[in-house]
């Protein structure tokens, strides 16, 4: 996000880093802070972070190994080299949920976008800086082959290093973007862009450029912090994870279920920032491809409209598109009137539908519930978690159940709130560090958690569409983007079209409204407390079989990657032909 405090007109990192370099920057943080910050951080990550074992199974190693990370801590000459390695810990969990933040809001914009064409980094968006006559290279699908004298994947894996993504591609993806996009608060060393760069392009046809540009900077940098004094006594510092989570007014059910109606969902922390989001298409409510020449809009037109719909016909059919860019909007409840009324009009109206999720970049778990009510027509499965039990969350469980009780709930919702108790307290009194068993704490705001208990698999069906249809996504479709999907392929209800997820399976469930915080660097962070499962273990290349969707995500019925040179140059148009032609065959096949 960029906060334009003020702007800083040309403003140069070069004499601050020659400051830095020469050791005469004002007072850093001391190397006994710098290793109890660590220290305080892998602490928390052994408390707090549910997936812990999932990652050492899948990374063969242990992130609770402090060796290496230490080392480097303790050469480390400035506080921003710190937090460079922090920033890579973090980001070395591959866990798009985990919030890590820098008290900055300084960012050098490029004015160009690249991102992954065929493996390739390619011109994605150029502003209107670059006029086309001065810079003809700077074309839609140019290839990057250099950047500032080095070889362009190079300098994208480096950068690609303090990214939290699910798996390698959406890592890459969202390094090409912050390579040009620079905002400390996300990357330490944006400060070090320089005022000007060389890039070296090659264009479709094989015409290589070399052109210099220019990065504009505005905001506050990030320096240094300021100084403090160790505390006296004691063979060393190491400081304790420090928790800030006020205890809740549990006085009223909205109170009580604010947890579970709102699960854990936090803007930032499901998805790439919203600067990236922007650069990507991320998170977005129109599409970016070319729709059919007989397309006839229905939502989208209006800036009032939270979604984006309408009809065309594909070989004698008439197809729907309704897109789903986010589960994240100003107002959950007209977003929940917009698709009732797209999916009553298509019920009536179409023969096959295709809903989009592509670069869906999550949001309310409980609106993933309400949207997919509206397409199924026998109860049906949603996704439950497994929590890393924790006091504070124990104890609001036990002030829930005595309110269920309290309130003279039916008998049976009663015994299924209070046996989700006994699951978690038996978890919760047990020895050793684990997880619960699966459990669902998402509840239909529709419904109300005194009529109805969060369910795996008795979850009410609405059946407002259900003809056949199709579910498109990406790997940019991540967290509720995942579980959308998700959800398609194990309640049978459609097949999934394009590429394999983003792979956000974990969730901030008890830690959404409690932010971590290191005691000398002032950073807060976040991390993730539990992970989401499917119906059944899932056998994929490159991942043990599992029932998780962290790192894993969500693979294809019908595999297209909208990823090319061809996709990107012709408006996407071979995209919307692949999945027009995989609904058009479902809806034959379904007959």
């Amino acid at each position: 996000m960029k906060h334009k405090l003020f702007t800083l007109a040309r403003w140069s990192a070069l004499p601050v880093l020659a400051l830095l370099a020469a050791g005469l920057a004002p007072a850093q943080l001391t190397p006994e802070q710098r290793e109890a910050d660590f220290r305080t951080l892998v602490s928390s990550v052994s408390k707090f972070y549910g997936p812990l074992d999932w990652k050492r199974e899948l990374q063969k190693r242990d992130p609770l190994d402090m060796t290496p990370w230490l080392e480097r801590i303790r050469r480390a000459p400035n506080d921003v080299e710190f937090l460079q390695i922090l920033a890579e810990y973090v980001a070395s969990l591959e866990d798009g949920h985990i919030a890590f933040q820098v008290p900055s809001n300084f960012v050098a914009d490029l004015g160009v976008r690249f991102d992954l064409y065929g493996g390739v980094p390619r011109v994605w968006s150029v502003t209107a800086r670059y006029p086309a006559d001065q810079f003809p290279g700077l074309r839609i699908g140019s290839e990057l082959v250099s950047f500032n004298g080095e070889p362009a994947m190079d300098v994208v894996r480096r950068q690609a290093r303090i990214e939290n993504a699910g798996f390698e591609r959406s890592a890459l993806r969202r390094a090409l973007i912050r390579l040009t996009l620079r905002q400390q608060q996300f990357d330490p060393k944006a400060i070090e862009a320089p005022d000007r760069v060389a890039v070296v392009l090659r264009s479709p046809e094989g015409i290589t450029y070399t052109h210099e540009l220019t990065y504009t900077k505005t905001g506050v940098p990030f320096l240094r912090f300021p100084p403090s004094e160790n505390p006296k006594g004691g063979s060393s510092l190491n400081p304790s994870a420090t928790e800030f989570e006020p205890t809740p007014a549990l006085q009223t059910e909205a109170n009580l279920m604010e947890p579970f109606a709102k699960a854990a969902v936090n803007s930032r922390l499901f998805s790439p920032d919203p600067e990236v989001q922007t650069n990507q298409a991320i998170g977005i409510r129109n599409p970016v491809y070319t729709l059919p020449p007989d397309f006839v809009q229905r939502r989208g037109r209006l800036a009032s409209d939270l979604l984006f719909s309408g009809t065309y016909v594909a070989d004698g059919l008439r197809i729907g598109l309704v897109r789903i860019g986010t589960f994240l909007f100003p107002n959950s409840a007209q977003a929940l009137r917009e698709l009732d009324e797209e999916l009553t009009f298509m019920q009536a109206n179409v023969d096959g539908l295709v809903v989009d999720v592509s670069r869906n970049n999550g949001g309310l778990a409980n609106l993933v519930l309400d949207m997919t009510r509206r397409f199924m027509s026998r109860p049906f499965y949603y996704v439950p978690s497994q929590y890393l039990p924790r006091q504070r969350f124990l104890l609001n469980l036990n002030l829930i159940t005595d309110a269920v009780r309290q309130a003279n709930a039916e008998t049976w919702v009663q015994q299924t709130w209070q046996s989700s108790l006994n699951q978690y307290r038996e978890a919760y009194d047990r020895t050793e560090r684990t997880l619960t068993g699966p459990m669902p704490f998402i509840v239909s705001t529709e419904v109300g958690p005194l009529a109805w208990w969060p369910s795996i698999q008795e979850n009410l069906p609405l059946g407002l569409f259900t003809k056949p249809m199709i579910v498109v996504a990406d790997d940019l479709s991540v967290s509720g983007g995942d579980v959308f999907p998700a959800l398609f392929q194990d309640n049978e209800r459609a097949p999934v079209f394009g590429f394999r997820t983003g792979g956000l399976g974990a969730s901030v469930f008890g830690l959404a409204a409690s932010p971590l915080s290191l005691p000398y660097s002032e950073l807060n962070y976040q991390l993730s407390d539990a992970l989401m499962l499917r119906r059944q273990p899932i056998s994929v290349p490159g991942y043990p079989v599992t029932r998780y969707i962290e790192n894993v995500g969500v693979h294809p019925d019908i595999p297209y990657d909208s990823q090319t040179l061809e996709n990107l140059t012709g408006g996407f148009r071979p995209y919307v032909a692949a999945f027009t032609r995989a609904i058009v065959d479902h809806v034959r096949r379904s007959r």
